[in-house]
């Protein structure tokens, strides 16, 4: 078990070792993938770096619906992660007009 501290706010991370050994499935009852909140563009660039420097494959940083950005990637059991930025500023001045 991992227990990762995101300022308030925390992620319990657990292996069950009775799955037989097979992999997630996203298709199946259960999580699909999980979206962590960058604060910055910037910020998803030095996540994007910090990725390459530990050799793990992702996506490139793509536009998410011209309001941020996203990029994702794969745990070894094959859960989806993705780190994503949303502009707060252009999504409240886009969502007024």
């Amino acid at each position: 078990m991992a227990i990762v501290a995101f300022g308030a706010q925390g992620l319990d991370l657990f292996e069950h070792a009775d799955n037989g050994g097979k992999r997630f499935d996203p298709e199946h009852t259960g999580l699909d993938h999980l979206a962590l909140a960058a604060e910055s563009l910037r910020e998803l660039q030095r996540w994007a770096s910090r990725l390459d420097d530990h050799d793990v494959p992702h996506s490139e940083i793509r536009d998410v619906l011209d309001i941020g950005a996203m990029l994702d990637f794969v745990d070894p059991d094959g859960i989806q992660l993705e780190f994503i930025f949303v502009d707060l500023e252009k999504l409240q001045r886009d969502g007024a007009s």
